[in-house]
């Protein structure tokens, strides 16, 4: 690999680089006279490794560095002969102390003369090393002093220590980037200072703790703009907010688009809301008896509630409630959480996280014993909290009561929450919402919300969550899967280490900082990573896709759509059960043998129904002959299909049947092939030079006029009328393999399913196999026979190469998703087969709706059905595949039909799960068109966050002066950037049209595009195969 060959070059060049790494323990010009000074006999002494000070005396060492104050001086010991390090104030034998204010020289006011010995630690070390304060009037104090200076101090009263401002900003990224914890960054600088004797440097990390806890905080308020002020310019926010807030989630102040609360409910889901709840066991921590006062220096207002408020409100809620009850068989291994073992000494037993679908996270509370409902509703109602006083502030809302907010909101607003215990947490939980006092202000929004479980998740519920629960299923909710609940998870366990041993205060400031991290981090790239503008694109794709297999899918099922259309998509409680148009009714599940022998008696039914037709015209023997001779060839790849199948499957009853085959198949040809001398004597001539060779009857041409190419079918005059004839049998056979396809597909998956949940040791394991195996064969041996048909029409020059109803058809164009099992994980990036989407294969199955009257009136009432055969009742004339063997081929034919369900009853069964698969089609194309809208307006609510951002700190900048307004200035173009950047993205993902709309004409604009021809499923008009009147003339001759 190219990492390979690079190490291998460094390994080859390591004697190199040591030599030179190790000239820089000594330098040449050691010894020699400083040339940067006037002061003779000063010699060079010392250089710096910090900044490259090249060697130079102590003067020009302490001179260059009066503003370096942090710097090491590497001082030359002539009887050790090598570098020593030094702090700079010892470079002068009566010692040299830093001055602080006037730029670096002496106070002019000095109070006293005493340097004051003073700790520093900056990125390269801890320093013990001497300043001077100044004592002018309005110099301020030590603290002012040293802050002036980037220097923070470890103390307020009378400080001693300091840590730099880069030191601090060094170890906070570190931090948030690495986890890097305060003990082992100050372990780091200690070694840093001395790597030999670490133990005899001063250890500040007790004094570093505080320091970095405060630096957290102070952070947070200027970049979230609380030092400006920024409330007087966002009014609508809570009060000393430090939340970073989602971009594109819906906020009436921030970023909704003009009139939203006119937008109708069918369109709710451009204002939406998503969000996500979460517990996690790792976040936990012990019962310290040291600081027990410990609290947050964010006091509430950030992620975490305020510490007193929660506490209260655990003390008399959720410790004095009765344990929750779970409805889901599968939630009771929650109950196993509440473990005295496993959280023995343990003060907060986890995490329980609110977040958007975009992995904001809005809020976390602490659990005390498990994950408790009635924890779990305070920290939703913190999340929830600042959207329901915004929505209050709005002018739009002005004097409104609120029963007419919630009816409005319950209009123009939506609100979807994911949660993995959904199925037993949402009941009763308005009624626990409005009886409890501390979080009924939002109580509103909960009574609008509608409930969800995330998608992996909810597969391991009880299948009837899946139908009330799923996303996939619930009208407006776009493709919300609410997995990314636990997208923090493994980077916020990372900390479960470091926080476990701290105290509560200290803990929630810590976390709030990496919550902070972690959603600055997604703002800036929200708009361009994959979560918005990839996921974009994605759904236009993905719908794209999902409308052209629902269009297929209701081609192909035109006779059922209307009465399928009329029935509700929403679930209901049926006899105690859940009743879903998108669940396949399990009560009448027919066995592996009924579903067999359903195959086997349809296609039998098939083929008893087809007659030969009348030889009493010439006409009619002509056609008679062409349809021995496709049924001979339809013969040919049977057998050689069982020949192949033999190779793995060794069994003597099978070569007995090929036997058995060849020679019933050689005494079929020979009799055909006495007819072909009379109807096409034109190829004698090649029949005899054929029989020279001694071929297999299955391999033996026939020479029809499909055998032929054009030109071979010119210089011998091949009839026209046997062309035609051979183009429209070959045509109404094509479709008639489809169908039959479909059927023996539809068998194949349910075998599967039962053999997977039915079938249990050797014996019935092997005899489910030998079925399935046998009923692959008859699959890829009709697909061989599809495409040989295919074949044959393209010589006859009927279809094209590249012909876009009639595809080459491959054993994935068959695949089909299961519909007597509940939706799988992933199942919307699955698609049904061509075989069952692409309208152009299956519209020749469905009834013809012909536009050529006359022509199907001339024509005799035996042929005038060829090709024209409804999908219901499904029958076929020529059914060219293997239900035309006899009863004794194979053990699969002699099967005689068992007891149990009515015919009725399984054909009944079968097609449910047509229309299980067309509502869950359906289903899918409304989700992702859902999604596509949603992912606009959130695009446009980034857009309109991040100018309204920009404008509220222009106009903090304009309030202030100095630092703040140069602050201001600067934190306003980044996100005056980050916007443009953004609509610019948008324009080139061809979207620029939707920057100028509003909230009414957002919806117009969906609505006109809905209404266009190719966005709708109108009732499809199947493909005829009447013969026009020439074909048939050209016939009748």
């Amino acid at each position: 690999s190219q990492r390979s060959k690079v190490l291998e070059a460094f390994e080859e060049a390591m004697p190199r680089f040591l030599d030179i790494i190790l000239e820089h323990e000594f330098n040449a010009l050691l010894g020699q006279p400083c040339p940067f000074c006037n002061s003779s006999g000063t010699k060079r002494t010392m250089q710096c490794y910090d900044c490259a000070h090249p060697l130079s005396c102590s003067e020009c060492f302490i001179s260059a560095h009066q503003h370096n104050r942090t710097h090491w001086a590497e001082v030359w010991n002539s009887e050790r002969q090598y570098f020593v390090r030094h702090d700079i104030s010892t470079l002068r034998p009566e010692g040299y102390a830093q001055h602080l204010g006037h730029n670096g020289d002496p106070c002019p006011m000095p109070e006293n003369e005493t340097d004051l010995f003073f700790i520093i630690v900056d990125v390269n070390g801890i320093h013990n090393t001497k300043l001077r304060f100044c004592h002018c009037p309005g110099a301020g104090d030590r603290v002012d002093q040293l802050l002036h200076h980037c220097l923070f101090p470890a103390t307020l009263g009378h400080p001693e220590s300091a840590f730099t401002f880069q030191l601090l900003h060094n170890f906070h990224l570190h931090h948030l980037e690495s986890k890097a914890t305060k003990y082992d960054y100050m372990g780091a600088l200690r070694r840093l200072t001395d790597n030999a004797f670490t133990s005899e440097v001063l250890d500040l990390y007790p004094q570093f703790q505080v320091v970095t806890q405060v630096w957290m905080v102070l952070t947070a308020k200027k970049r979230l703009g609380q030092a400006h002020g920024i409330d007087e310019v966002l009014p609508h926010r809570p009060s000393g907010s430090l939340v970073v807030s989602c971009p594109a989630c819906p906020d009436p102040h921030m970023n909704m688009l003009s009139g939203w609360e006119k937008t109708p409910s069918d369109f709710r889901h451009l204002n939406q809301l998503q969000l996500t709840l979460d517990g996690n066991f790792h976040l936990n921590c012990y019962v310290k008896n040291t600081d027990p006062h410990d609290t947050s220096l964010f006091h509430g207002r950030s992620y975490f509630p305020d510490d007193s408020m929660y506490a209260d409100y655990v003390r008399k809620v959720v410790l004095k409630g009765s344990s929750d009850k779970f409805n889901c068989g599968h939630l009771e291994v929650l109950r196993k959480q509440n473990s005295s073992k496993k959280f023995k000494n343990m003060a907060v037993t986890g995490k329980v996280n609110t977040q958007c679908s975009h992995v904001f996270i809005l809020s976390s509370v602490d659990l005390q014993i498990s994950e408790r409902f009635a924890n779990v509703n305070f920290g939703l109602a913190h999340a929830l909290r600042p959207l329901m006083d915004s929505i209050r502030k709005h002018k739009i809302f002005a004097g409104w009561s609120e029963e007419k907010i919630q009816e409005l909101l319950r209009q123009a607003f939506d609100v979807l929450i994911s949660y993995d215990v959904t199925c037993s947490y949402c009941v009763h939980v308005l009624e626990r919402f409005i009886n409890t006092t501390q979080i009924q202000d939002v109580a509103q929004i909960i009574a609008i919300a509608r409930w969800l479980i995330p998608l992996v998740h909810v597969q391991n519920h009880n299948d009837d969550c899946m139908y009330r629960f799923a996303s996939a299923y619930i009208k407006s909710a776009g493709h919300f899967h609410g997995e990314t609940a636990e997208h923090f998870w493994p980077t916020g366990n990372q900390l479960g280490g470091q926080t476990c041993q701290m105290n509560a205060g200290h803990c929630h400031d810590t976390l709030i900082d990496h919550f902070g991290n972690w959603n600055f981090k997604k703002l800036i790239n929200l708009h361009e990573s994959d979560a918005l503008y990839n996921d974009l694109i994605n759904a236009k794709k993905l719908y794209d896709v999902k409308l052209e297999i629902f269009k297929g899918l209701s081609s192909q099922y035109v006779d059922y759509m209307q009465e399928w259309d009329k029935l509700d998509r929403s679930w209901s409680l049926r006899h105690g059960a859940v009743y879903s148009v998108y669940r396949h009714n399990q009560k009448k599940v027919p066995s592996q043998m009924q579903i067999y022998e359903m195959l086997l008696k349809e296609l039998e039914s098939e083929s008893s129904e087809s007659h030969l037709l009348n030889q009493s015209s010439a006409s009619k023997s002509d056609i008679h002959f062409i349809h021995e001779g496709l049924l001979i060839r339809a013969a040919q790849l049977e057998i050689r299909t069982k020949i192949a199948f033999s190779k793995t499957e060794n069994s003597e009853a099978l070569k007995a049947t090929i036997e058995n085959a060849h020679e019933r198949l050689r005494t079929r040809i020979d009799k055909w092939c006495s007819k072909q001398k009379c109807v096409l004597p034109q190829v004698a001539d090649l029949v005899a030079a054929q029989v020279q060779v001694a071929l297999r009857p299955e391999d033996e041409c026939l020479f029809l006029p499909s055998d032929l190419s054009e030109k071979e079918r010119q210089d011998l005059d091949i009839p026209v009328r046997l062309t035609i004839c051979e183009h429209w049998l070959l045509e109404g056979h094509v479709y008639d393999v489809l169908r039959d396809i479909r059927t023996i597909v539809k068998t194949l998956t349910n075998l599967c399913d039962e053999k997977k949940a039915q079938d249990y040791g050797q014996v019935r394991q092997t005899r489910s196999s030998t079925r399935i195996q046998e009923v692959v064969a008859l699959r890829d041996g009709n697909i061989k026979e599809y495409n040989s048909a295919c074949n044959s029409l393209i010589n006859l020059g009927c279809i094209d190469n590249d012909d876009p109803i009639l595809r080459p058809l491959k054993k994935e164009d068959t695949y089909h998703k299961r519909t007597t099992i509940k939706r799988a994980v992933g199942d919307t990036y699955r698609h049904d087969g061509l075989m069952w989407t692409n309208r152009g294969l299956t519209a020749g199955t469905q009834r013809a709706q012909s536009t050529h009257a006359s022509a199907a009136d001339a024509i005799p009432s035996e042929i005038s059905t060829l090709g024209t055969q409804g999908s219901k009742p499904k029958k076929h004339l020529y059914p060219f595949t293997y239900h035309s063997l006899s009863l004794s081929d194979g053990w699969i034919w002699t099967i005689r039909p068992c007891k149990g369900l009515k015919e009725e009853e399984l054909r009944d069964w079968l097609e449910e799960g047509d229309r299980v698969q067309w509502f869950r089609a359906e289903a899918e194309m409304q989700r992702w068109r859902e999604e596509w809208e949603i992912k606009q307006a959130e695009f446009l609510h980034c857009i309109h966050y991040f100018d309204r951002l920009s404008n509220a700190w222009s106009e903090l900048a304009s309030l202030h002066s100095g630092g703040k307004a140069s602050y201001a200035k600067k934190t306003a173009a980044m996100y005056r950037e980050t916007g443009n950047r953004a609509k610019n993205l948008l324009i080139d993902a061809g979207y620029g049209h939707l920057l100028e709309l509003d909230g009414p004409a957002l919806v117009s604009h969906f609505q006109e595009l809905w209404s266009l021809p190719d966005n709708n499923v109108p009732e499809l008009q199947v493909r005829s195969f009447t013969p026009c009147k020439c074909h048939v003339n050209e016939i009748l001759l």
